[in-house]
């Protein structure tokens, strides 16, 4: 009846401004091949957790350098500092209470992709893949706690060796809210470590960046 009639009207409306809207027509809102930059810190956290290791391993440092194609892509070269524990090992005495923590600080050199799916033109969200490089350093510390409660000794004692290079893949996803960017994802590396036996690595990242640029290189 009337209100079958009135449905079906709105309904066709509905898709006739869905087929002028901007998402089909084109968004006004997207802007030509541009320079970007991406600097951010992250948090990792353990996927391989044991007796030894703790949740929270490390954090990271990354800058990225690429270009935005129009609003959907991004191509860019990724550098930065990684510093993660690779595991912890406690002895105790009778007189001696002993820690050997191992570290490992990379600096990884990444090619970096991302695909973007716009909302509007604040909130860009994205997935993520990267993938390449990096070199290792193994940082060693050794401390030893000795003697009774009232007369404690301590002895502390740090090296570093160069480990070689390590490879690298990330596998993510955020969200760029205008000039800020949020974002979480899968890393695993390969590489030579001191006290463990694996040599894959796998962590947890939670992110937050900043993004500068837009400066244009083609317009659309």
């Amino acid at each position: 009846g009337n209100f079958s009639k009135k449905a079906t009207l709105s309904l066709r409306n509905k898709f006739n401004e869905f087929k002028q809207s901007d998402f089909m027509l084109g968004r006004p809102y997207i802007n030509g091949v541009r320079f970007n930059a991406y600097f951010d810190f992250g948090l990792l956290f353990n996927l391989n957790k044991t007796k030894n290791s703790s949740v929270l391993l490390g954090q990271q440092l990354d800058a990225t350098f690429g270009v935005r194609i129009f609003d959907y892509g991004f191509v860019g070269v990724q550098v930065g500092l990684v510093d993660f524990e690779t595991e912890i090992r406690k002895y105790r005495t009778e007189n001696f209470k002993d820690t050997n923590k191992d570290y490992t600080m990379n600096i990884p050199l990444m090619l970096d992709l991302r695909g973007y799916f716009p909302v509007n033109e604040k909130y860009h969200p994205y997935i993520e893949l990267a993938f390449g490089g990096g070199f290792d350093f193994d940082i060693a510390i050794y401390q030893r706690v000795s003697g009774e409660l009232s007369d404690e000794y301590k002895n502390f004692e740090w090296n570093w060796d160069y480990k070689g290079m390590a490879g690298k893949i990330r596998l993510g996803c955020g969200v760029d809210i205008g000039k800020l960017s949020l974002g979480l994802g899968w890393t695993r590396t390969r590489g030579k470590y001191q006290f463990s036996n694996k040599k894959n690595k796998e962590f947890f990242c939670l992110k937050a960046g900043y993004r500068i640029g837009d400066k244009y290189l083609l317009k659309k």
